[in-house]
């Protein structure tokens, strides 16, 4: 079976059942993205920063994408700034994880408004 014929497949099923959108989580490379763009006849959306060959959201628009999920790349993120700091706190006691950081001020604002 071809993985990628089967995907195609299904995705024109879901098309003729009403779906406006195509999701296609875990394609993360360039050429299997333009094809599917190409192949799909609806607004294909893929899941950005899943594997470790990330494709910029600009790229991903370029090969055709037209909608970019993060799922949970945003809280992986924060979740390493988190051991970041834990660790250089650990190891040499200074606080440059706090470069760049929103002042306090800031952020009391944020959750004010």
């Amino acid at each position: 079976s071809d993985p990628f014929a089967e995907t195609v497949a299904r995705a024109q099923r879901y098309i003729e059942a009403g779906a406006d959108c195509i999701f296609v989580p875990g394609v993360n490379d360039e050429d299997s993205i333009r094809r599917l763009a190409a192949e799909i006849p609806a607004p294909l959306n893929v899941v950005a920063g899943l594997a470790s060959h990330v494709i910029p959201a600009p790229e991903l628009f370029a090969l055709g994408v037209k909608r970019v999920s993060l799922g949970g790349s945003i809280a992986r993120a924060a979740l390493t700034a988190v051991e970041r700091a834990g660790r250089e706190l650990r190891d040499t006691g200074t606080l440059g994880f706090l470069d760049g950081a929103l002042p306090y001020a800031e952020v009391q604002r944020r959750f004010a408004d």
